[in-house]
């Protein structure tokens, strides 16, 4: 979960002319690990409580609650991405602040962090 949480303040970091390997590359490289991991993990932990008859329902549940949590983290990247893009200068700023929504400093209800 640490390396999902670190990857979109690697990519928030990303500047307007960077370029793929040297600016984007890390953070997917480490985004993809943390995925691999946090899904095993949250597939274990809701499937290990279960009745053996039960394992399909929690099963599908589980890639239910999966997929639409997806859904809804793109619509919210996504809209905070737009609603910061204003100019064709703006457009990197507008993704910075996309990914950076789920940074654990920009939720409003914890202080922000001096930078």
């Amino acid at each position: 979960m640490v390396l999902v949480g670190a990857a979109p303040m690697l990519l928030a970091r990303v500047p307007a002319h960077g370029t793929y390997v040297g600016d984007i590359l890390p953070g997917l490289l480490v985004f993809g690990p943390g995925l691999g991991g946090g899904c095993v993990a949250a597939s274990v932990a809701a499937l290990g409580c279960v009745a053996e008859r039960e394992a399909g329902l929690a099963s599908a549940t589980n890639t239910a609650a999966f997929q639409v949590g997806g859904a809804f983290g793109a619509a919210i990247v996504s809209t905070v991405a737009a609603s910061r893009a204003v100019g064709p200068s703006s457009r990197s700023e507008g993704l910075a602040a996309g990914v950076g929504v789920g940074r654990s400093d920009e939720f409003p209800s914890r202080p922000r962090s001096p930078e």
